[in-house]
């Protein structure tokens, strides 16, 4: 069980990296529409 929690903490931890990302990408990014 405590395995598991783990797991999920470094999912939500990734996915949280790949949103910041994105954002950075984003706003470095200038709009192309």
């Amino acid at each position: 069980m405590a395995k598991d929690k783990t797991k999920t903490k470094n999912k939500s931890k990734q996915e949280l990296n790949d949103m910041k990302q994105q954002n950075k990408y984003k706003r470095n990014r200038p709009p192309s529409n």
